[in-house]
């Protein structure tokens, strides 16, 4: 009983993960916040994936906000792959 308690209460990290991202998107329940709150007092990968998952979101929407967005066009993308090829070559 207390078995199913504990698996009841603490999430896996397999599924903290999506429960990160959901919670960033504002999308968690009560009952999802509080098991993701204990799950992260006791998972220091799961803190460390949270941290790391607020930092590129603050950054993916601080780059799509940004007025001045470069466009990378096709002679650009050959110019990169021909430079790739001749280093391989002369390695």
């Amino acid at each position: 009983m207390l078995k199913r308690m504990i698996h009841f209460l603490l999430l896996p990290c397999s599924q903290t993960t999506l429960v990160i991202e959901m919670q960033q998107s504002g999308q968690l329940s009560f009952i999802q916040k509080l098991r993701l709150k204990l799950h992260l007092a006791i998972c220091k990968w799961c803190r460390a994936y949270q941290k790391k998952s607020a930092y590129l979101d603050k950054i993916l929407l601080k780059n799509i906000h940004k007025e001045n967005i470069e466009i990378i066009n096709d002679f650009d993308i050959e110019q990169l792959k021909g430079k790739i090829r001749e280093k391989i070559k002369n390695n």
